[in-house]
């Protein structure tokens, strides 16, 4: 927000811009912005603030990022009037008790799985007007994510990446048309097109099937380590997450009679396991190896219902 509503030059979103922040509670709407700095941003975006989120962290340079990596993280939430002074006075924000009385929320410790799937999510290095094609080049059309459309305000006219392929451009010629209207030119006042009904500009929509098919019987498990574990865990955690989720819908397809089956024989092998490991440790007796086995195969069916 920074870059289009600065605080040291004059606004310059449009007016229509400028209207849509200022009526959003009327039009049940919720704007969330990011800065690098609370100051950068324009005074009547921070009054209309419910909330803010201030985070910080240690950084280390990685050599693979070619930047810094985030190893902890330290991050509040404050009320507008809690904000401001807390971050107007140095004093205060280096005392840990002032910190956690004026904020509401807090979340330390090191970067856990969590985090790191926010970052796989969405390029923390990347600049916002250097985004273009590159993230749906080689995508399928069935691949949930952000895809362009060049609309048309005058004629309501929408054209997708792969209509434009279809007619037979290439992704050069794409990115050109999509440039033209997207980019402002750097030597001139930044605008924002979509606010403005006289341009043609680019809109990114969410399209195609969702990859993470949904929760699951253990996903509160899951969560749990989702955020213990560090992010080093990451990749091997989300193979997990996605096969129990995939096992569980699969289960959740099968009809009662189906279901019932696979229950009886699960709990047959676990009464048999049971049993085994009982007759081994136990002393050899005629009784205690009737109550053994009635014991074994019966505890299952209690257990795993």
């Amino acid at each position: 927000m920074g870059l289009y509503a600065p605080s040291a030059q004059s606004w310059t979103l449009p007016p229509e811009a400028f209207n849509a922040v200022a009526n959003n509670r009327k039009r049940a709407q919720h704007i969330i912005y990011a800065a690098q700095y609370p100051s950068q941003v324009h005074s009547s975006i921070h009054q209309i603030c419910s909330d803010i989120l201030y985070a910080e962290g240690v950084a280390v340079w990685d050599n693979e990022l070619r930047n810094e990596r985030l190893l902890f993280k330290d991050v509040h939430l404050f009320q507008p009037s809690e904000f401001e002074v807390w971050f107007r006075d140095p004093k205060v924000r280096k005392n840990p008790v002032k910190v956690w009385v004026l904020a509401t929320k807090h979340w330390k410790g090191i970067i856990n799985c969590h985090d790191a799937q926010t970052f796989y999510t969405y390029d923390s290095f990347g600049l916002l007007e250097e985004q273009d094609l590159e993230t749906s080049k080689f995508a399928k059309k069935s691949d949930f994510g952000y895809y362009p459309y060049v609309i048309d305000s005058g004629s309501t006219v929408e054209l997708s990446s792969s209509d434009l392929m279809e007619s037979g451009r290439t992704f050069a010629e794409i990115e050109e048309i999509l440039d033209t209207h997207y980019k402002a030119d750097r030597f001139k006042k930044k605008r924002i097109y979509e606010a403005s009904g006289n341009y043609p500009f680019v809109a990114w929509k969410l399209q195609g099937e969702i990859s993470f098919p949904g929760p699951h019987y253990f996903q509160k498990q899951i969560m749990f380590l989702w955020n213990v574990l560090p992010a080093a865990s990451h990749k091997g955690l989300n193979r997990l997450d996605l096969r129990i989720t995939r096992e569980c819908l699969t289960w959740q397809k099968f009809d009662k009679v189906t279901k019932d089956s696979y229950k009886v024989t699960w709990n047959i092998f676990v009464g048999f396991v049971l049993w085994v490991l009982l007759l081994i440790f136990l002393p050899k007796h005629f009784i205690l190896f009737l109550a053994v086995t009635v014991i074994s195969f019966s505890l299952p069916f209690r257990i795993f219902k």
